[in-house]
């Protein structure tokens, strides 16, 4: 019976990205007939690596996805801790 080894790893380290074809330098943003972004945004992109001031979710839309977080913080803070197999309560330690 053989086996196969696998050459993938999930994290490569130094020497692996060292050995990498790669291109880092920075290379500016070109587009003649921009749609979302106006050339302005553009220019400010290549010259400060950054664009603000974008909308991407609505007043509302923040309002639910931030009542989701405080919901998720919330029982994180109060719900059962995790230990192994078993479940402890983080109010009285009991299991």
């Amino acid at each position: 019976m053989s086996t196969l080894k696998s050459e993938f790893k999930a994290v490569p380290d130094q020497n692996d990205l060292a050995a990498l074809p790669r291109d880092l330098r920075f290379h500016p943003a070109t587009n003649d007939r921009p749609r979302h972004l106006t050339r302005e945004q553009i220019e400010q992109f290549n010259r400060d690596g950054y664009i603000g001031g974008l909308t991407a979710y609505s007043p509302d839309e923040i309002g639910d996805i931030r009542a989701y977080f405080d919901r998720l913080l919330a029982n994180a803070a109060t719900g059962p801790i995790v230990r192994g197999r078993k479940w402890t309560d983080a109010s009285t330690g009991d299991e």
